[in-house]
């Protein structure tokens, strides 16, 4: 009983440790614009905002940033874009047209009006994997964070606290605390 009592704990303790590793990482390589940044990869999950026809919802796509004269007409793009409330998300649409003369190269997307400048071009798709993003938009969620990581240090910074002052009060010669 007492050694599989330590293999759950074990094991405990190395699933809390993976989900903490990951909604840290996840939130640190965040950008201002609400998504995980690494290197020239961008981590998009598919969710209502985006208007995609080929992509399940929940997916996670992995977005290379690609250099704007290397889009042609045609070419399937992640872009940052708002909402009437101004919240920006990541949405996947074709380009119309590819304008590389000016001296701030830009693009034009189907059925949008607008331009896209390099800064708005999140990328092209690298790779999907399905399901993986509805794990990872809960994990990256606020009160997730709050739960996993905020709550448990505070408890630990309290009862080293109370050890710390236990032993600072502690009379050894009496065997009890004084205050």
């Amino acid at each position: 009983m007492k050694v599989v009592l330590n293999i759950l704990k074990w094991l405990f303790l190395v699933i809390y440790i993976l989900i903490v590793v990951c909604i840290s990482v996840f939130i640190l390589l965040g950008n201002e614009y609400g998504t995980s940044k690494f290197k020239n990869y961008s981590f998009v999950i598919i969710n209502d905002k985006n208007e995609n026809i080929h992509y399940e919802k929940g997916s996670l796509v992995i977005v290379k940033k690609v250099d704007i004269k290397t889009i042609k007409e045609n070419d399937e793009v992640f872009v940052y874009q708002s909402d009437k409330t101004n919240n920006v998300f990541v949405n996947i649409k074709n380009v119309n047209e590819v304008f590389l003369e000016d001296s701030t190269p830009y693009i034009t997307l189907k059925n949008e009006d607008g331009i896209y400048k390099d800064e708005l071009i999140v990328g092209k798709k690298s790779k999907t994997i399905n399901n993986i993003g509805k794990i990872i938009e809960i994990l990256s969620k606020k009160w997730i964070f709050f739960i996993f990581i905020i709550v448990p240090c505070s408890l630990l910074a309290i009862y080293e606290l109370y050890y710390v002052f236990r032993y600072l009060l502690y009379d050894d010669n009496k065997g009890t605390l004084e205050l």
